[in-house]
């Protein structure tokens, strides 16, 4: 699952499972005063200034089919198992994530003062139903068993200031959408951005299945860690080439704000 966070005011968790870093492209013209206009001419802005920029590509050994997923017009976040099993030093399954959660919760605070765009978070929680589930997982990785209902584990990072009427999704398996309601809870958006943990393991497998229920994944490459630096270069490239487009968070938070700063180079 992830590899990463920690934990704040928790409300139950939602689901079956009880409780629980070169940016790329050519900005768009947005006027004089770098907006980008409202509507259709705003998707089209947004989704030039995310188009892949062949150089770029290149440079970074990016296998690319030449499209960009775009930043839409109705976009949400999803902050993936920043739990403190994974972000806690004392956890066995803990990573070098402090960085990531400083990242993710300035992004946060961005997509908060929009006002229209929810957040939604995951933890990862077995109950004796859930490891039923998960046996396959849990054998590969028999240190989630930490994560048990009720447990500081389980509990979303405190850094990441989540505010009570932001959602956790109680999840067994990789994938936020596996087994879980969030695809529902997802109806109308056409635009997720996807920050946590781990970059190769659930972070991967969230943009996979949001690419496929229809939505354009994001992933801020500052907002996503890894254990294995080469795990976590090879999924980012992986994901531009294929399933959504990486940006540096700078770029992302300028697509919140639905403003153009200038180029927004590809990060890698």
């Amino acid at each position: 699952m992830a590899e990463s966070p920690r934990a704040g005011a928790e409300s139950a968790p939602i689901g079956s499972a009880p409780a629980a870093g070169s940016a790329r492209g050519a900005a768009a013209a947005a006027g004089a005063e770098g907006v980008v206009p409202s509507g259709s001419d705003a998707t089209a802005a947004r989704a030039e200034s995310f188009s892949p920029d062949g150089a770029d590509a290149a440079a970074a050994g990016v296998e690319s089919f030449g499209g960009a997923a775009g930043f839409g017009e109705r976009p949400a976040v999803v902050v993936v198992d920043l739990n403190l099993a994974f972000t806690d030093p004392s956890s066995p399954l803990a990573c070098d994530l402090d960085e990531v959660l400083l990242r993710t919760s300035t992004l946060l605070d961005v997509a908060r003062r929009r006002g229209d765009v929810p957040i939604f978070f995951t933890t990862v929680v077995y109950d004796e139903a859930g490891e039923a589930a998960a046996a396959v997982f849990l054998r590969k990785v028999p240190a989630l068993r930490l994560c048990r209902p009720g447990t500081r584990w389980v509990e979303i990072d405190p850094r990441l200031g989540r505010l009570a009427s932001e959602p956790i999704i109680a999840k067994a398996h990789a994938s936020a959408f596996f087994g879980a309601p969030l695809a529902a809870m997802l109806a109308g958006r056409d635009t997720l951005v996807v920050c946590g943990a781990s970059t190769s393991g659930c972070v991967r497998a969230t943009v996979v299945d949001a690419m496929q229920h229809g939505l354009a994944p994001i992933v801020p490459r500052e907002c996503v860690g890894d254990r294995s630096a080469r795990a976590h270069e090879q999924a980012l490239s992986d994901i531009e080439g294929r399933y959504g487009d990486v940006r540096s968070v700078e770029a992302v938070i300028a697509a919140l704000q639905r403003e153009i700063a200038g180029p927004l180079h590809q990060a890698r």
